[in-house]
């Protein structure tokens, strides 16, 4: 065998011996987070969606969660806090179409803007993967039922107001448990509010206030899709 072949057949030993290292490792994470072998994708599993999921499902899955473990709902749990930043993230991107479209493409690969392979991602994903199983329509119904004209949630309006200088467009989306029945208690709610002098009547607001965004009627929604299939 010539020098050059030998050195060649040394050369493919060691990059098959490099594959094979890299395939356990690959194996090992994908285990870790769950995901396919190909791609790994833990914000969908931290959310306990599949990758399928609609914008509205995300956007349910993250509300239920933060209605259970935020921080401030919390106070007694050490990991709330940090887990809640990464719950946070994952919704900034995945609740972004233009983010989603880019992590979707990418994973939780080298390409990605974030290390989803840290210990705060994996830490969080196992924290929230655990919770999936326990969080029930009674635990939601609950906690609903104890926020709702709570000093939590006029708390929440008004900074939901000041932040937005008023406008109310989209508040049912944003502030926790609401439901479109809500609008007329938060339109009073703030209509007080400015006559106490706690905001002031913005022009966004007077603008807004009318026109509302509803959200979607999920039964509705239900048997329109149920009616589709047939």
């Amino acid at each position: 065998m010539s020098k050059k072949t030998a050195s060649k057949k040394q050369s493919d030993d060691s990059f098959e011996s490099y594959d094979d290292d890299e395939e356990e490792d690959e194996e090992v994470k994908t285990d870790h987070v769950g995901g396919d072998q190909e791609k790994r994708f833990i914000l969908y599993d931290i959310l306990g969606l599949p990758k399928t999921a609609t914008a509205e499902e995300i956007k349910k899955a993250y509300r239920k969660l933060a209605l259970i473990k935020h921080p401030d709902k919390n106070p007694g749990d050490s990991q709330a806090a940090d887990n809640f930043q990464q719950l946070s993230k994952a919704y900034e991107i995945l609740g972004d179409a233009k983010k989603r479209e880019r992590y979707d493409k990418f994973g939780d690969g080298d390409d990605s803007d974030y290390d989803f392979t840290s210990s705060a991602w994996l830490t969080a994903y196992e924290y929230y993967r655990s919770l999936h199983p326990e969080i029930s329509k009674d635990h939601v119904r609950s906690f609903a039922d104890r926020y709702r004209n709570s000093p939590d949630e006029e708390q929440d309006l008004l900074e939901y107001y000041r932040d937005r200088d008023g406008d109310i467009t989209h508040i049912l989306e944003e502030i926790m448990c609401s439901s479109n029945d809500d609008v007329p208690r938060f339109l009073a709610f703030f209509e007080k509010s400015i006559v106490k002098g706690d905001i002031q009547a913005t022009k966004k607001y007077l603008k807004s206030k009318d026109a509302v965004k509803m959200l979607p009627d999920e039964r509705l929604e239900a048997k329109q899709e149920k009616n589709r299939i047939k």
